[in-house]
């Protein structure tokens, strides 16, 4: 994926996980790192890109 790592965590609610690894995926194009997804995906802490440093 371009230098990403992502982590889903669980199936539940995959099509919504997937939403949000599209936008970020858009949104971070050419930069590497982690995309984490958690099961708190409406929490400030639920999505997050990690940069590579």
């Amino acid at each position: 994926m371009n230098g990403k790592t992502v982590y889903l965590g669980d199936a539940s609610d995959i099509n919504t996980r997937m939403l949000y690894l599209k936008g970020i995926l858009e949104e971070e194009k050419g930069t590497e790192g982690d995309v984490i997804i958690n099961g708190e995906m409406n929490s400030e802490r639920g999505v997050i890109f990690r940069r590579k440093v």
